[in-house]
């Protein structure tokens, strides 16, 4: 079955251009993980950014990909993509596609199943783990160009791609750089310590509840979910609740809060912490952020990199620490954690230079936000079923 596209394309069935090679578990007993046979692959666990990399080998192989086939997550997570660089075994939760090179390029075809996963996920099946089946895959339909163009937009992509990882190569960089050079200030200093809640007015969040949605004042507020993994508060997505008067007044954030992450279960996840930029106005916060607003002697973009270096996240993890083997504080815990106090003027110089490479790295985000816009606009458009 096809049907006519624009731009020269036609749709057609995945199972047309590829042979299709499903994954079946060999006998536990081949297993191994000192390099003895193929590679086995399971699964989305094994996959990497573009190569999946081999923890445990077989030597009976029941099914087998080849080198430069299109791996497939078929098993939740599904629609994962790799590329096989070895013949290898292939498990239950991988399917190999195999491109017919007469007619499909590989990366290509690569590229529209990566724009695909969505409508790949939402066709799974099963109640204990949502899957795919040889049916779903070859029946999945494709848009297929001439193979100049096929080619063409293959090599678009991989630019694309590649730009990316050039600007989060950039953003790591400008990463390490601000703590390297809190390291090389701060880190063999003999600076006097203090509580945190001897610098800081430290304040938990509001518990949600159904009483709130009776409540006359509502307002956004901020969750484990706006806090991103690198010091900033994301507002994309605010929810709103209803509070008390008191509670406002409690609760209500400032320019310059630390917010501290109160309980994920995770240790590297708990107790990461942002600064709150002041960029909407009234904000809360719910309980499972910790407030903490620094008096006048603690810049908070100090107190920030402290507690993302390894002594404070020793600390946080120490304080995390339970006896059920999960990790959760408190605003007690919080108040207790210990805080370096540098003189003001090596902390504004610190400051100062963060403020730099910051500049620096929103430049950085921003390219590649917009290469992200434009490789996910050339998807839709050429991709789109």
């Amino acid at each position: 079955m096809t049907s006519k596209l624009p731009f020269g394309g036609e749709l057609v069935q995945l199972g047309d251009l590829c042979e299709l090679v499903l994954g079946q578990s060999p006998s536990s007993e081949s297993y191994n993980t000192v390099g003895k046979g193929l590679p086995f692959y399971q699964g989305n666990a094994d996959f990497g950014k573009d190569h999946p990399s081999p923890k445990t080998w077989c030597t009976d192989p029941k099914k087998v990909a080849e080198p430069g086939d299109i791996l497939i997550s078929v098993r939740a997570p599904i629609g994962a993509i790799n590329t096989a660089v070895e013949r290898c075994c292939i498990g239950r939760g991988v399917a190999a596609i195999r491109p017919n090179a007469d007619v499909a390029n590989p990366e290509f075809l690569k590229f529209q199943l990566i724009a695909h996963r969505t409508i790949l996920e939402a066709q799974g099946t099963g109640s204990t783990f949502k899957a795919v089946g040889k049916k779903v895959l070859s029946e999945h339909p494709v848009t297929l160009y001439p193979m100049d163009v096929q080619k063409e937009l293959a090599r678009h992509f991989a630019s694309i791609i590649s730009c990316i990882g050039v600007a989060d190569a950039q953003l790591s960089v400008l990463s390490s750089l601000v703590k390297s050079r809190f390291a090389e200030m701060f880190g063999d200093g003999d600076f006097p310590r203090f509580r945190l809640d001897k610098v800081a007015d430290v304040q938990g969040g509001l518990t949600k509840n159904r009483r709130r949605e009776t409540l006359p004042m509502r307002l956004p507020y901020l969750r484990v979910a706006n806090v991103g993994p690198t010091g900033g508060v994301d507002t994309n997505e605010m929810l709103s609740i209803g509070l008390t008067d008191v509670e406002a007044r409690k609760t209500l954030l400032k320019t310059d809060d630390l917010l501290f992450v109160e309980g994920n279960g995770s240790k590297d996840q708990i107790g990461r912490v942002a600064i709150w930029d002041g960029s909407i106005d009234p904000c809360v916060h719910q309980n499972h952020l910790i407030r903490a607003r620094l008096y006048k002697d603690v810049l908070p973009i100090f107190a920030l990199t402290y507690f993302s270096s390894p002594d404070g996240r020793r600390q946080i993890t120490n304080k995390a620490a339970s006896t059920s083997g999960l990790f959760t504080l408190s605003t007690g815990k919080i108040k207790s954690l210990v805080l370096p106090v540098p003189p003001l003027s090596l902390q504004h110089e610190f400051s100062d230079f963060a403020a730099q490479v910051d500049k620096s790295r929103v430049v950085a985000q921003k390219q590649k936000e917009k290469l992200q816009t434009l490789y996910d606009s050339l998807a839709q458009e050429y991709f789109a079923i």
